[in-house]
């Protein structure tokens, strides 16, 4: 006599194809026998419960959308039976499935909570430990918004049925807004277990529950940071974006755990994928930008607060002032690039680096200048190169009329002209390999690695020198692996005794050996966040301090880690009336840069040299100025020969 309801309750609305509409419940083949049987006799209680049960199939079956005239039918005739029944020998069970079906029929059919509450409480009368009656009066009481009544129903729930996804989920929501905003550790406790429950309970059966198991593995992360749980919050979040790739919360609270993991890449990874799904996010863009000025990529930092005050919140003034910080930082890193391309005679390099500084400051008139040398340089050269190939081309002499298009190609890559003269010489290419290897060779001997790495870089383009050059260069990184490993050593040495300024240097120098690697990277990120940090607490002790001597010996720390720190160069000269001995010392570091690369510019190579030389006096540890002077030393070299020839 038993129908089994409960799976209506436990799916929700059962809903199938329905083949029945509303206005013919009176002629539905599957109720009338019941009623004309009880026509017959009226007092028989199979037959009362088995019509309740016809006509409750009736309207589990029927559209959703359409209202049905079988509801009140249902509930009536349930009603009926379970009042008829009362004080007879049905068995208990049968009364709590009739009290069961009709707390579904008004609870999630009629939509009435309270009388739904009601039918399941009177069900558990009969049968205390019916799962789905308790399910079914703990979501009741929670659409009446009786969270501690709802949570004890759901607590019941999962102890009757474990493998209930939602009632798990429903018992942790409950209890947090029972906890409300400031929970105690107790309450913080219960509600990460039941988080885990819920999570536990829903991975068997993962792409059904992804809803409940995205927000789940999001709240988790989230409790788990707050007890400093930080893998646990990492693995969570992972699983949520092996669930869903496009999770931006997942991906956003990954940046902030990666930060709190000091995995700094992994970190900036994260957010570049949170603002690919959701390019208006500010905060997710503002921590991109956080993240890439520990890099020292300002320019990269620039563009993300570029792209929030001019699109997402104009008026944010505590982005403006970072954007006007970053700026200044985002030019000299984009003209730093620029000079050394040009030392290395990579003119299409450095004018493409000065073109990005006047676009973000069109006027700035050290890059006008260094990108009206590199334009001169590249038709001056340009025509130089072509010249002299034309020149060997006629001789016949193809091996050097290759090299010399090849070099102006390096310089105009697009122009087609040239493209077919190379390709008309039919030089063997082999012997140009040669050629650029052995010059590699030269280099390499001589102790200048940056050129060596060129030149066998151009071999390295043509697919008859790409073994023998990848080979060269695999040697020559071995050379720079010594140098690098040196670097790392040092950084990690310095970072460890808290020397952080000589850390933030060799972790620099180790990038310019081993651009991208992303242990040097991490370690410069990990030195700058320290200063960042030390920083702020100098700043705070010299605010509070008392006395100008003090406060002056604490703003010179901050200098001593970052020397072009506005706001502690701004204390020192209130203070004592003078510039900071360095701030000096690092505007006068720059200045000798900029010198020592117009006179390269100019071709006064020997001043050049001696005037990066005096800069390494300041600063032993500047990479550009060591890198150009071995170019520069080499250029000297090519020089001398050209004029003994």
């Amino acid at each position: 006599m038993r129908f089994g309801f409960y799976h209506a309750l436990t799916l929700g609305l059962l809903l199938i194809s329905p083949s029945l509409h509303a206005g013919d419940c009176d002629d539905d083949p599957t109720i009338t026998p019941f009623v004309r049987a009880l026509q017959a006799d009226p007092k028989n209680l199979d037959d009362m419960y088995n019509l309740a049960i016809a006509y409750y199939k009736r309207v589990t079956s029927a559209d959703p959308s359409q209202p049905d005239p079988c509801l009140d039918n249902a509930i009536s005739s349930m009603r009926h039976f379970v009042k008829a029944a009362a004080g007879t020998n049905v068995p208990d069970k049968t009364l709590a499935d009739g009290y069961g079906v009709l707390g579904i029929l008004e609870f999630q059919f009629k939509g009435e909570a309270s009388d739904g509450l009601g039918d399941f409480q009177k069900a558990l009368k009969y049968r205390s430990d019916d799962k789905d009656s308790t399910f079914g009066a703990a979501l009741a009481e929670m659409k009446l918004g009786n969270n501690k009544e709802a949570s004890d129903y759901f607590k019941k729930t999962i102890l009757l049925d474990p493998d209930n996804v939602t009632a798990h989920y429903n018992y942790a929501t409950s209890l947090n807004t029972i906890d409300g905003d400031h929970p105690t550790p107790a309450q913080s406790a219960e509600l990460k277990s039941a988080f885990e429950g819920t999570a536990s309970a829903g991975r068997g059966n993962a792409s059904a529950n992804k809803d409940i198991l995205l927000v789940t593995y999001n709240r988790l992360a989230d409790l788990y940071a707050k007890s400093d749980e930080v893998p646990k919050a990492i693995d969570v979040l992972n699983r949520a974006i092996a669930l869903e790739p496009n999770d931006y919360n997942a991906h956003f609270q990954l940046g902030l755990m990666y930060h709190l993991d000091k995995n700094y890449l992994k970190m900036v990874e994260e957010y570049e994928k949170a603002i690919q799904i959701e390019p208006n996010a500010e905060d997710a863009r503002y921590n991109l930008a956080a993240a890439y000025t520990l890099q020292e990529e300002y320019a990269k930092a620039y563009e993300q607060f570029a792209y929030i005050t001019d699109n997402i919140n104009k008026g944010n003034s505590e982005v403006l002032a970072l954007q006007a910080q970053t700026l200044d930082k985002a030019i000299d890193e984009l003209k730093s690039a620029g000079t050394a391309a040009f030392t290395a005679e990579d003119y299409f390099t450095a004018k493409t680096n000065f073109e990005e500084v006047l676009k973000l400051d069109p006027r700035d008139k050290t890059a006008e200048k260094y990108l009206d040398d590199a334009n001169k340089q590249i038709e001056s050269k340009f025509a130089e190169y072509v010249k002299t190939a034309d020149k060997f081309a006629a001789r016949g002499k193809k091996t050097d009329a290759a090299e010399y298009y090849d070099k102006a190609l390096s310089l105009k890559p697009d122009d087609e002209d040239i493209k077919k003269k190379s390709k008309k010489l039919g030089a063997d290419i082999s012997l140009l390999v040669n050629r650029y290897i052995n010059d590699g060779d030269a280099a390499a001997a001589r102790g200048d690695n940056f050129t060596a790495e060129d030149f066998y870089n151009r071999a390295d383009q043509f697919k008859q020198g790409k073994t023998r050059a990848e080979a060269h260069l695999k040697k020559l990184g071995d050379k720079f692996k010594g140098d690098f490993q040196k670097k790392m050593r040092a950084g990690k040495n310095a970072l460890s005794n808290d020397s952080l300024a000589a850390a933030r240097t060799a972790f620099k120098a180790a990038l310019v050996i081993k651009p991208g690697d992303r242990e040097a990277s991490a370690g410069l990120v990990a030195a700058n966040t320290k200063i960042e940090d030390k920083i702020k607490r100098l700043t705070a002790q010299a605010s509070s301090a008392s006395g100008k001597a003090e406060q002056t010996r604490l703003y010179n720390k901050i200098l001593a880690l970052d020397p072009n720190n506005q706001d502690a160069g701004d204390h020192i000269k209130s203070l004592t009336g003078t510039e900071a001995k360095a701030k000096v010392n690092a505007d006068q570091i720059k200045a000798l840069y900029y010198q020592g690369v117009d006179y390269y510019v100019n071709n006064n190579i020997k001043q050049a040299i001696a005037t990066w030389e005096k800069l390494l006096v300041l600063d032993p540890g500047h990479e550009d100025a060591i890198k150009n002077i071995a170019r520069a030393k080499t250029k000297l070299n090519a020089l001398a020969q050209l004029s003994n020839s």
